[in-house]
């Protein structure tokens, strides 16, 4: 039985207008991560009651629905109530139960994830023979194999996670999930988050390059006049910001 805390996707109350969040579905920060080559973890923070759980429910939906993505896996998880440190089982529990989730869909013809998760399942339910410690390692070893696993064979397609409230976990331990999660975007599964905390400081970015807005090299638009960003990428050369707009007309480095 997975961890208690963790549940499948809410339903929609009748009482939540249709048509609500339907701006969030076209909007530039979403159509990148819907339509994602490389796939990266989009975070949504707000307050108690401000209607995280439904977007969560009304994306979902939304992913169910529309035809480039309805018969991908789509995975949604809440976190119902407070995980406090001691719950060390918590992580298994979420791995184990996104797996079985992603499995749920007709596997591909290089999928050998099951036998793999088979092997995991055994040694749960196996008495023990060895220290706790070490046998955790081990279970955790078999299940991020059989996601990862399944995942590569994924490739041609898409996965997607929806995790509600990660916040309602402890601090340690929403750390050991973020670390999971993070390899699992690096293997391929797009990821929706909804927290009330903000995970990263938020400031007002605009794009360093010279170019910005079409502007010649020698009369390059005044950094304050710049619009502030939504997205927008870091150079890993300088550290300087850049937009997707230069990105896309084959603007790099500023430094060049």
């Amino acid at each position: 039985m997975p961890h208690p805390a963790l549940q499948s996707s809410k339903g929609i109350s009748s009482d939540v207008f249709p048509g609500a969040f339907d701006w969030f579905f076209t909007y530039g920060v979403f159509r990148r991560w819907f339509e994602a080559r490389r796939t990266w973890q989009l975070h949504c923070i707000g307050g108690p009651g401000a209607g995280k759980s439904i977007l969560s429910s009304l994306v979902y939906r939304h992913l169910k629905a529309h035809p480039e993505t309805q018969h991908y896996p789509i995975v949604s998880i809440y976190v119902d109530q407070d995980v406090p440190d001691h719950e060390n089982y918590f992580v298994e529990d979420f791995l184990e139960l996104l797996y079985i989730k992603l499995a749920e869909t007709t596997a591909p013809r290089n999928d050998v994830s099951y036998g793999i998760y088979q092997d995991y399942s055994q040694k749960r339910r196996s008495s023990p023979s060895a220290p706790e410690g070490s046998r955790i390692r081990e279970r955790l070893r078999l299940l991020r194999e059989a996601l990862y696993s399944r995942l590569g064979a994924l490739q041609k397609a898409r996965a997607f996670l929806l995790l509600d409230g990660i916040d309602r976990c402890s601090q340690t331990l929403r750390l050991m999930l973020e670390e999971e999660l993070a390899k699992l975007s690096d293997v391929g599964l797009s990821i929706l988050l909804t927290s009330r905390l903000a995970v990263f400081e938020q400031g007002e970015v605009r794009c360093d390059h010279r170019n910005h807005g079409n502007q010649p090299d020698d009369d390059p638009l005044p950094l304050a006049s710049r619009e502030a960003l939504d997205m927008f990428l870091e150079c890993s050369h300088c550290g300087a910001d850049l937009c997707l707009t230069c990105r896309d007309a084959n603007r790099i480095c500023p430094k060049g």
